[in-house]
């Protein structure tokens, strides 16, 4: 994820003042192997999240990053015996 999710320097190529990077991560639908499932799937975001973050460190524009997450996608909080199964979720 982490390859697809950022270029070198794009602030010193562009000079843009602003920009939007918005990255996708599908495969959240685990109605078993929650934890395992989640493990692999945040262990993910995480390399992608620590890239971008140390590269905007390294280019002196970190402290004029905003940082969201947002999901429409929404899981009980009790237990079906093996996972969770749908519900309502709107967080950002």
């Amino acid at each position: 994820m982490s390859s697809l999710l950022w270029r070198p320097h794009p602030y010193l190529i562009w000079q843009a003042e602003r920009d939007v990077f918005y990255v996708e991560l599908s495969g959240f639908d685990h109605h078993s192997d929650l934890t395992d499932s989640l493990d692999t799937k945040f262990g993910d975001m995480n390399v992608g999240i620590e890239t971008f973050v140390a590269e905007m460190k390294a280019i002196g524009m970190w402290d004029s990053v905003t940082v969201q997450s947002l999901s429409e996608f929404g899981r009980t909080m009790t237990t079906n015996g093996a996972g969770t199964d749908h519900a309502w979720c709107v967080a950002t």
